[in-house]
């Protein structure tokens, strides 16, 4: 049977919790000191927050209330353990109550509207103790959602980069970090990490630090860095959409004619939007040309170790893709390409010639014409060299094994 990644994070906490309350002599164990810890794991526009917050709890009585959980945390992801003596404090059921705002004023005579409800972040508990202070581990899981708003509590971050490039073959890349915080007028230590736990590929951390978490826009910025990058022509014809499934014999089916200048920079890039800053001189001579692109998160690729930039489109080139498939029945497909390029400048060019592989568990390309092309895990690629008004050509067939 699966396990959805948010029972992970659960199961993880409650292990800890249990292997504590099983030891032999529990004063003997290390008491972790107060404070609040948050790791927040994010993949395309969702994920969650884990909060590990170690507080002091005063016990008066058989009821205990908890403020700092977060409005959209289900209550089976609360776990809640003593840390100095598990014999002497007992915590039970937690409930939480929903909050009624005051509705807000308006001019007769408009009707009245209904006060606004929503979880509350206090949730009350109770409990088997004697009356005291205690040291408590509160852990809760959070989801995240890209709708989500700061009442909701702790937010997906969101990731600004800058890569500069002035000549040659480096790029100085600058990310900062945006995380929107819940107002629990507290201090916390902050991990961001690009994916979620349990899935197939690890989460990857990005950075870390300690941010107030007080209602506003906490700034977690990283070293600036330098990192091989380098200009590349590509032409990948196809023209992508996400409302086909790569099954389909349709996926990828129109093309487009435009030769892309990408920036390729080598290492890691965070997720989200980028800002690139390039100056470059012409190779025919001339005043520097700079320019400023803002890249979205959704045409940014990584292709291996590379992160691919699209900067403009080169008006010196003119792409040329004619796809057929021969065989589709659901278990095997068969695409044909015909694929060309022209260039009208009259300087030499290098040009990529990429397609976009499906996912299968099986592939193989057959009768090419004039070379193989190159097959990495995402794309097939042709290099060419582009004379002046010259045009180059490249067929081949693709089978897939589903």
């Amino acid at each position: 049977m699966a396990i959805r990644p948010l029972a992970v994070l659960v199961v993880v906490a409650l292990a800890g919790c249990r292997g504590r309350r099983d030891a032999a002599d529990p004063s003997a164990l290390p008491v972790p000191r107060e404070g609040m810890s948050v790791a927040i794991y994010a993949r395309a526009g969702g994920g969650w927050a884990s909060v590990d917050d170690r507080r002091r709890i005063e016990v008066h009585g058989d009821t205990i209330l908890l403020d700092r959980i977060d409005p959209s945390a289900p209550l089976p992801s609360l776990v809640i353990e003593p840390l100095a003596d598990p014999r002497d404090l007992s915590i039970r059921a937690c409930v939480r109550e929903r909050l009624e705002s005051e509705p807000e004023p308006v001019e007769h005579p408009a009707p009245p509207r209904a006060a606004a409800t929503g979880m509350s972040p206090i949730v009350r508990c109770t409990v088997r103790g004697r009356p005291g202070t205690y040291l408590v581990r509160v852990l809760h899981v959070a989801p995240i959602s890209a709708t989500a708003t700061a009442a909701s509590g702790i937010l997906r971050y969101r990731a600004q980069t800058e890569v500069t490039v002035a000549g040659g073959d480096r790029a100085l890349v600058s990310t900062r970090y945006a995380i929107t915080t819940p107002p629990w007028r507290t201090r916390a230590d902050v991990v961001l990490y690009d994916g979620l736990p349990g899935k197939v590929t690890p989460p990857v951390e990005l950075a870390r630090g300690a941010i107030d978490l007080d209602g506003g826009v906490a700034i977690l910025a990283l070293p600036s860095r330098e990192l091989p990058a380098k200009l590349r022509r590509v032409y990948d014809g196809a023209v992508r959409t996400d409302a086909v499934e790569p099954r389909d014999a349709q996926w990828r089916r129109d093309s487009h004619q435009a030769v892309w200048v990408h920036l390729e920079v080598e290492g890691r890039i965070p997720p989200g939007p980028v800002h690139v800053h390039h100056e470059a001189e012409p190779e025919g001579g001339g005043p520097l040309v700079v320019r400023d692109v803002d890249v979205g998160a959704l045409v940014r690729r990584r292709l291996g170790d590379v992160t691919r930039l699209p900067l403009y489109i080169d008006d010196t080139l003119r792409g040329f893709r004619r796809h057929w498939v021969d065989r589709a029945d659901g278990a095997s497909l068969t695409d044909r390409f015909q694929l060309a390029v022209s260039n009208l400048g009259t300087e030499m060019r290098e040009v990529w010639i990429e397609e976009e592989l499906r996912p299968a568990r099986h592939r193989e390309v057959v009768r090419a014409r004039p070379t193989k092309p190159a097959v990495s895990r995402e794309v097939t690629r042709t290099v060419v060299e582009l004379a002046p008004q010259g045009t180059e050509r490249v067929g081949y067939t693709i089978h897939y094994e589903f």
